[in-house]
């Protein structure tokens, strides 16, 4: 397994869910069109379950120590620097626990995961619905399908303690990166499915009043 390369991977699938934020120092709004966006362009902190996050995800503390605090700014190459610093933090951490030579696809799945959840999710062996499943770790070091553990894994929100829709379809998503059948469509909708559903449900009551309508104008029914 080529490690750099999973790194890479990760940071690119990591990018695609955290995206960078936020624009506005009062409230998270996501940058658009970052890859134009010049490397002095600050950005600010937002909040994030517990505490705050900012740039790509980094939560918390920064690589030298900053908290992480409501109006904390940094640039958009101190964020990218950040995201690399911690995926290679994480790394150190969870390769040495790695009992067999994945593909840097699996790797890298392990690797988004333990940065969005930090690195003892790739343990848990329960969720806050309830279910328990074998670890992560433990299935991957055995060579064992994964698909069904991943959408169970760390889908609660760390302040709340809601189950997320959005972390289910996040490890969904890594799920299929790990199986080496990642579907940028598929991948696509998991990102935007709320907004994707809604358009959908919108669509079709605008189709069945039409219909009605039309139904009504040839005085087949009467609305």
């Amino acid at each position: 397994m080529n490690r750099e390369a999973s790194i890479q991977i990760a940071k690119n699938h990591i990018k695609k869910w955290e995206q960078l934020s936020s624009r506005d120092p009062n409230k998270n709004v996501y940058f658009g069109n970052v890859e134009s966006l010049a490397k002095d362009s600050l950005i600010y902190a937002y909040p994030d379950g517990r505490g705050f996050s900012i740039g790509w995800g980094s939560y918390d503390k920064l690589s030298d120590g900053t908290k992480v605090v409501r109006g904390t700014s940094i640039t958009k190459e101190r964020a990218d620097y950040e995201l690399d610093y911690e995926l290679r933090q994480i790394d150190k951490s969870i390769f040495p626990k790695i009992k067999r030579d994945m593909s840097e696809v699996e790797y890298a799945a392990l690797l988004d995961t333990a940065y969005n959840a930090g690195p003892g999710s790739l343990n848990y062996t329960s969720n806050g619905k309830g279910e328990t499943f074998p670890s992560l770790l433990s299935l991957a070091n055995a060579g064992k399908d994964t698909t069904e553990v991943f959408p169970k894994v760390a889908i609660t929100d760390s302040g709340s303690g809601k189950v997320l829709n959005s972390l289910i379809n996040r490890r969904k998503d890594a799920a299929e990166l790990y199986s080496g059948k990642y579907n940028e469509l598929y991948s696509w909708y998991l990102r935007n499915a709320p907004k994707v559903n809604l358009a959908i449900v919108g669509a079709l009551l605008l189709g069945i009043s039409g219909y009605l309508y039309f139904l009504s104008k040839k005085g087949i029914i009467k609305l």
